[in-house]
């Protein structure tokens, strides 16, 4: 038996931006076990045989789109809850009439339709185009009230709780697909400022936060280093040992130097084999300590597969009130020059 903990943990093979689709899935397929439930249970209390066993077999169409969920295929999932749906809620509102609310059902259908992970839209569309359809047959060729009046003392009651059934779902789907509007955002967001191989910092977004850091220090803010870093014989290890082991060295330093800059430092690949930080609150008692550490931490740390030693050669110089970002990056970059003059595998630092 399927336990509550065994469903709230997200399969593997689902990625992670789909998360909140399986989420507003799988609650819509336990919605879908629990109406049939209670309409079994409504429709037993009647001796409607015929209606009962519409039930089970809506719990088992639910139950099926649960287990495809379990296996990651969402919209198989999405599928089978889309024709449970329409089928049953089509049956219900032909027996009984439209004056239950049966029908206020296929609104959420419409919705639930829309967590299809398909890339091909043409069959969400379908579907969602044969709820309209039936919503507006069942208005047009059933009656409010038909001759099986087994409920009429409970029309309202049973009116009110399907139109609460139909919400609720209804206001999830939509929550999640905001949901995933904004993780979507947010990745957008994510690709457009980092750099795709180290992800660090890409030139663009680092240019702008060097920006604003200048601004800042110009209206009374604190000290800022700015530093550029190139990696010694770089070409020696794609030559050697290929492009695909160059490219580890890159994530490894990279992944480095994340752990060894505080939270209000920034680093981001400023181009091939060279990156660039800005260095907050670093006056000139501090800035050596924290270019040796650096130097240090890459000179004891074997890199990739081929636990290859690699050094970087730096160029660092204190921001000036009134200088722009283009001034400070040129004085970085003759200082990273005279450092690589001078044997590289060292830094030189201008205040």
């Amino acid at each position: 038996m399927i336990s509550i903990n065994h469903l709230l943990q997200v399969p593997p093979s689902i990625e992670f931006h789909n998360k909140p689709i399986y989420f507003s899935v799988l609650l819509a397929a336990i919605s879908g076990l629990i109406v049939n439930i209670l309409l079994g249970v409504l429709f037993y209390s009647e001796s409607l045989w015929l209606m009962v066993a519409l039930c089970f077999t809506g719990f088992a169409f639910w139950g099926s789109a649960i287990i495809y969920l379990r296996k990651g295929r969402i919209p198989i999932a999405v599928n089978i809850g889309m024709f449970e749906l329409c089928f049953h809620i089509g049956a219900i509102v032909s027996y009984l009439g439209t004056d239950y609310g049966a029908q206020y059902l296929l609104w959420p259908a419409i919705a639930f339709v829309s967590l299809n992970t398909r890339e091909n839209t043409r069959l969400t569309k379908a579907i969602s185009l044969v709820c309209i359809a039936e919503l507006v047959l069942l208005y047009t060729f059933v009656p409010s009230e038909t001759a099986n009046k087994h409920f009429s003392d409970r029309v309202i009651w049973i009116h009110i709780g399907l139109t609460l059934i139909a919400a609720v779902p209804n206001m999830f789907v939509l929550l999640s697909m905001k949901s995933m509007q904004i993780r979507q955002k947010r990745k957008l967001q994510h690709v457009a400022n980092h750099d795709h191989l180290t992800d660090l910092f890409n030139r663009g977004f680092f240019t702008t936060l060097l920006e604003y850091d200048e601004k800042a220090l110009h209206t009374g803010g604190g000290p800022f280093l700015l530093a550029i870093a190139d990696v010694d014989h770089f070409k020696q290890v794609n030559d050697t040992y290929g492009h695909d082991v160059g490219d580890e060295v890159l994530k490894d330093l990279a992944a480095l130097f994340k752990t060894h800059l505080r939270d209000s430092d920034a680093v981001c690949r400023w181009g091939g084999e060279e990156f660039a930080f800005i260095f907050r609150r670093c006056d000139l008692d501090s800035a050596d300590i924290v270019l040796e550490k650096l130097l240090n931490a890459v000179r004891e740390k074997r890199f990739s597969g081929k636990k290859l030693p690699v050094t970087i050669s730096m160029g660092a110089a204190q921001a000036v009130t009134g200088e722009s970002a283009d001034e400070l990056m040129k004085r970085c970059d003759v200082l990273l020059y005279k450092a690589k003059s001078n044997g590289r595998n060292c830094y030189k630092y201008l205040p």
